[in-house]
């Protein structure tokens, strides 16, 4: 997080798209320093997010708890991972990285959906199982594919 800070600063001294005085609607076609910094910034906090879920099944102890909290971190780690997809694919260091992670994607969301699903009558499980339709939308915009394909995929 803190190469994300970093990164953060150095965005402050580039001139935004808006301050380029470009044409209406130029801005989202022309790529800018600014627009890459941008997407290193982004980088970064997926990088962040990405080791933060790793590290809550380390960190806690009481499974509902733990799956709750690793829904909230997906939730915001697979909103950077479709954003950096689409963007990221002239990225001959970055993309395949990318890549490399949508088949673990699959598999951690599809596993994680059905075992919250699973506990649909324990009061423990309900912060958890009130986040799976968040989950699903973030899932299905970041890797273009419904959560019933990654389940039929990799759940059963």
């Amino acid at each position: 997080m803190k190469a994300a800070r970093d990164t953060q600063r150095r965005l402050a001294t580039i001139p935004s798209p808006k301050d380029l005085h470009l044409p209406p609607g130029a801005a989202a076609r022309v790529q800018t320093p600014w627009h890459a910094t941008m997407l290193d910034v982004v980088y970064m906090i997926f990088l962040g997010y990405e080791a933060g879920r790793k590290a809550i099944n380390h960190l806690i102890e009481f499974e509902p708890a733990a799956k709750e909290n690793t829904i909230v971190i997906l939730i915001t780690e697979l909103t950077c991972y479709g954003l950096l997809l689409g963007n990221l694919e002239n990225d001959l260091l970055r993309y395949p990285r990318l890549r490399l992670r949508q088949q673990n994607y699959r598999e951690i969301t599809a596993k994680l959906y059905l075992e919250i699903d699973s506990h649909r009558d324990e009061a423990y499980w309900r912060p958890a199982r009130e986040l799976l339709p968040q989950l699903k939308d973030r899932y299905e915009r970041a890797l273009g594919e419904t959560m019933e394909q990654a389940i039929t995929t990799f759940g059963r």
